[in-house]
C-alpha cells in the first residue's frame, strides 16, 4: 500500500504541475501510460500543445508509442525522468526535452515555454528551403540569393525547389520531366535542358561570385553535368577584310528542339567554301564542331523552350598585322524570326526573277557561300 500511496502522491503533484502550466496559458496534458493516448485528440490540432510524459512507471515500448502519438498530433513533449533512470534514458527517443522528476516548478515552466517557442520557430521556418545563400520561400514562391530576389517562371521554380530539396541526388531527364511536367506531357526531354540552363543562368546572374551547384542531372552516360551559360561579346576590327571587302565565307544551319540540324554536312560545305576562297581558319573541322556546340549551349538559356536558333560559322580573311593576315572566326546563334515570317506561311512569299543571271558561275562558283551578297540583295 505504501507504493500505491507514493504513486498517488506523485500523480497529485504532477497534476498540480499541469494546472500550473495551464495557468501560464499552455495547453497541456499528463500521460503516465499509453492507455491515455485518447487525450491527444483525433487529429492534428485537436490535442494539446504540450504533453508531460511520466516515464517512471512506463516501459520503453509504452514511451515509444506515446511519443509516436504525440508526433502524429504535432504535440511537443517533455519527459519526467526519475533521477535513477537518467543514465539509461534512450537518447534516440524523439523528445522535445526532459526534466528530472520531481521537477522544480519554475524550471518546468521555463522548459515548457522554450519548447513551445522552439516549435513556433520551426513552424515559421517550415516553408523555407535553404541551400547556402539560396533561399526558397514555398509559401510566397519567392527565391532569393543573399537577399536578392530572382524572377523565375513556375516550372523553373518547381525545378529549383525539387533540386534544393534533394541535394546531391542525380535526376535523369526523364525523372525531372515526369516529376515536374507529369506523365501526360508529350514534349521532349529538351524542355528539361532548356529550363535547367535558363535556371542556372538566372542564379549565376544574381550571384556572379558563386559557382555552387544547385543540383545535378544525368547526361545519359552516367556522368554528372554542370552547365553554366555565359554571354560572349566580341569586337571586330574595321580593317578586317571581311568587313571591308566581303572577303569571307560562312555556312548556316538551324536547331530543331535545341538540336543542330546536320552539323557535320554543313561543316563539310563550310570547309569546301574555305578551300575555294583559300582561307586557312587555323582550326580543324572537329574544332568548329566543338566550338559550335559550346556557343549553342551558352545561348540556349536565352530563348524560350519552343524557340530555335540559326547557327552560323563565319571565317574572314582577317586583319593584316605586321604583313601577315590573320583570319577572324565567328560562331553565332541568332533566334529564328518565327513571328516576323509568319505572314509568309500564311500569305506566301514574293519572288523576283531577274533577267540577268546573278552571280554568273564564270565570275564566282555558286557552290561557295561567301559574304559578298550585294549583287543578290540589290533591286533587280
Amino acid at each position: 500500500m505504501a507504493l500505491d500511496r507514493s504513486r498517488a502522491q506523485i500523480a497529485s503533484e504532477e497534476h498540480e504541475l499541469v494546472a500550473l502550466l495551464r495557468r501560464q496559458g499552455m495547453s497541456c496534458v499528463l500521460m503516465s501510460s499509453d492507455e491515455e493516448l485518447a487525450a491527444l485528440g483525433e487529429g492534428v490540432g485537436d490535442g494539446p500543445q504540450l504533453v508531460l510524459i511520466d516515464t517512471g512507471y512506463m516501459t520503453s515500448m509504452e514511451i515509444t508509442r506515446c511519443l509516436q502519438a504525440c508526433e502524429e498530433s504535432e504535440a511537443h513533449t517533455i519527459a519526467l525522468v526519475p533521477r535513477g533512470r537518467v543514465p539509461s534514458l534512450d537518447t534516440s527517443l524523439r523528445l522535445t526535452d526532459f526534466i528530472v522528476s520531481p521537477p522544480d516548478p519554475d524550471e518546468l515552466v521555463i522548459r515548457a515555454q522554450r519548447a513551445l517557442r522552439a516549435g513556433q520557430q520551426v513552424d515559421e521556418d517550415s516553408h523555407i528551403i535553404r541551400a547556402g545563400d539560396l533561399q526558397i520561400d514555398t509559401s510566397s514562391y519567392e527565391v532569393t540569393i543573399k537577399g536578392k530576389r530572382i524572377g523565375l517562371r513556375f516550372k523553373e521554380y518547381e525545378l529549383l525547389k525539387l533540386l534544393a530539396e534533394n541535394p546531391g541526388r542525380v535526376f535523369s531527364r526523364d525523372a525531372l520531366l515526369n516529376q515536374i511536367w507529369g506523365y501526360e506531357y508529350f514534349g521532349g526531354t529538351r524542355t528539361v535542358d532548356v529550363h535547367i540552363r535558363r535556371l542556372r543562368s538566372k542564379i549565376e546572374d544574381a550571384d556572379t561570385t558563386s559557382s555552387r551547384p544547385y543540383g545535378t542531372w544525368d547526361t545519359g552516360s552516367g556522368s554528372r553535368a554542370r552547365q553554366r551559360s555565359r554571354t560572349w561579346q566580341q569586337r571586330e576590327s574595321l580593317t578586317d577584310r571581311g568587313f571591308l571587302q566581303g572577303d569571307a565565307v560562312f555556312d548556316t544551319t538551324r536547331t530543331f528542339g535545341g538540336r543542330i540540324f546536320r552539323l557535320d554536312e554543313h561543316l563539310d560545305r563550310f570547309f569546301n567554301s574555305l578551300k575555294y576562297m583559300r582561307i586557312d581558319p587555323g582550326l580543324t573541322k572537329q574544332d568548329f564542331a566543338r566550338l559550335t556546340m559550346e556557343v549553342l549551349e551558352a545561348n540556349l538559356p536565352l530563348i524560350e523552350a519552343d524557340d530555335d536558333y540559326w547557327v552560323t560559322q563565319r571565317a574572314t580573311r582577317g586583319v593584316t598585322v605586321d604583313g601577315e593576315v590573320k583570319p577572324s572566326i565567328i560562331i553565332e546563334c541568332v533566334p529564328l524570326p518565327f513571328k516576323a515570317r509568319a505572314a509568309y506561311y500564311r500569305d506566301g512569299l514574293p519572288v523576283v526573277v531577274p533577267s540577268v543571271r546573278r552571280t554568273p558561275p564564270e565570275s564566282q562558283s555558286p557552290r561557295a557561300k561567301v559574304h559578298n551578297y550585294v549583287n543578290l540583295v540589290r533591286p533587280a
